[in-house]
């Protein structure tokens, strides 16, 4: 959940993202409209943070919550650019063996930063202080591996229903001969 200070400016983002998703554009079209609001809504909390954020509270909400969920969206689009640029075109089991492979960068980040993911994923407060109300550089680190849980874990569901659909259509196909 966004903090109400920000929700403005979320609300900003999910609605420009969902207006390019409504406007009936080609796949790489609407990617890049998407990336596009998220990385305006990136630079725009960017020069925010530059403003001093008042009270331990407001610092562990700015850099647990808000700060991870731009960079989260931000992010996701990157991986989608990623995927279309590496994809391999030449046969479905390749395709397949891609999809799994880039599905499996999550558990590798979750396996590099193992502690950090059980305390978000546990939706647990005890070290917010520490973690993210003190130096601020510390803070933001801790941020962006929070950020890369969550744009991974929305892409790994991108490439599994993508996986699914490619299987169901191969077994489509299959029936049909």
């Amino acid at each position: 959940m966004i903090a109400p200070e920000w929700q403005t400016q979320w609300e900003e983002l999910e609605g420009g993202i969902r207006h390019c998703r409504q406007c009936g554009m080609e796949s790489i079209e609407e990617l890049d409209c998407c990336a596009r609001i998220a990385n305006r809504s990136w630079l725009k909390l960017l020069i925010e943070e530059n403003k001093p954020i008042d009270g331990e509270e407001a610092r562990i909400t700015f850099y647990k919550r808000v700060r991870p969920a731009f960079l989260a969206e931000k992010r996701y689009y990157e991986l989608r650019y990623h995927e279309i640029i590496f994809r391999p075109t030449n046969s479905p089991r390749y395709l397949r063996h891609y999809w799994v492979q880039e599905a499996n960068r999550l558990t590798a980040q979750i396996e590099q930063h193992q502690k950090l993911y059980d305390y978000f994923s546990e939706k647990r407060e005890d070290l917010d202080a520490a973690l993210f109300a003190g130096d601020a550089a510390d803070a933001r680190v801790n941020g962006k591996v929070i950020a890369e849980f969550m744009a991974l874990a929305r892409y790994k569901e991108f490439l599994e229903s993508g996986l699914g659909d490619m299987l169901g259509t191969l077994n489509q196909r299959r029936n049909e001969e």
